[in-house]
């Protein structure tokens, strides 16, 4: 099993050709449009000189493994390449609970530095009231990620910082399934909102008056393990993933992951916004975006459709 026999399982499953030459050192790789492929290979060795790559690949949509070829290899030799990458695996897991565990410390020594005031020219930019975040000197704001099933001295595990242009990075290290940002207080009998981004998320708690909560996923790839971990902490609870519409992206993983997670979980619905095409920029995808094009009542307007609120406790939306 050489380099091009995974090239060519690759590009058989609908991958694009990933740069080269091939990195197998283990880690994950991302390439293609908006990096939304990647893989992760690992290059063995055997005893008697033959090089196999095992691994796996994927997108947005799924994931495959690496169809390794045993010709050639005896069964005492794969038993060997088996104990080696289980080994390297278990090396693998060991040092990403290492790595997680000093992006949680380096989040904390953040979040102490920040300040609960200050103003921030991205907010701003995007129409949105502060909430949730803590201001930095330079004019970013920190954005806490959190995993809710934890005790609140170890929930927080890392932060997202945002700057004033737009600019966005990550703790590095953490591990990003299930953690999120929950807006708000969960109520009992009431709905739970969920959508990816902290910009979003802000219009959506303006446009239900903080009313509901909203949980910000992050991403798309991470509206399903914090869906399952909702579920896990309010069996009852219906929740409404407010989706991007990726319109301009092959697959559509904003809409495609939204669906996949309501339908996983059950008890949930699904929005996503509806722009008018002549207001419509190439790159206006989610709820944050039509709040800029059409305003926040437009916002409202079709959210409204979604929520059964009471008469009396209707959104306020114009006549």
């Amino acid at each position: 099993m050489t380099r091009n026999d995974v090239i060519g399982q690759m590009l058989a499953a609908g991958l694009e050709q990933p740069p080269l030459p091939l990195n197998v050192n283990g880690k994950v790789q991302r390439f293609g449009p908006k990096k939304t492929q990647w893989y992760s290979l690992r290059e063995m060795r055997t005893q008697g000189g033959t090089y196999v790559v095992v691994g796996s690949f994927g997108n947005w949509q799924e994931s495959h493994r690496v169809d390794v070829d045993w010709k050639g290899i005896t069964a005492e030799e794969r038993a060997e390449l088996e104990q080696r990458r289980q080994a390297q695996a278990d090396a693998d897991v060991a040092a990403r609970r290492l790595a997680a565990a000093q992006a949680a410390m380096n989040a904390h020594q953040l979040w102490a530095s920040s300040s609960r005031d200050g103003t921030s020219e991205y907010l701003q930019r995007k129409g949105v009231d502060a909430e949730g975040c803590r201001f930095l000197q330079d004019g970013s704001i920190v954005v806490p990620l959190l995993r809710y099933d934890e005790p609140r001295a170890t929930a927080l595990k890392a932060l997202q910082r945002i700057w004033p242009d737009g600019t966005k990075r990550f703790t590095k290290g953490f591990e990003k399934p299930g953690t999120c940002l929950r807006l708000g207080h969960v109520v009992v009998g009431e709905r739970i909102l969920v959508c990816e981004g902290f910009a979003t998320g802000l219009t959506l708690r303006m446009a239900v008056d903080r009313r509901l909560p909203v949980v910000v996923a992050l991403d798309a790839g991470n509206l399903l393990p914090v869906c399952e971990l909702l579920r896990k902490l309010y069996p009852d609870a219906r929740l409404l993933l407010c989706a991007d519409d990726d319109w301009r992206t092959v697959g559509n993983p904003g809409r495609d992951k939204a669906l996949k997670a309501a339908r996983a979980v059950g008890q949930a619905d699904y929005v996503y916004p509806i722009f008018r095409r002549v207001n419509r920029g190439v790159k206006d995808t989610d709820f944050n975006d039509l709040h800029a094009r059409e305003g926040l009542q437009c916002v409202r307007a079709q959210l409204r459709h979604v929520l059964p609120f009471p008469a009396s406790e209707a959104l306020n939306v114009a006549a």
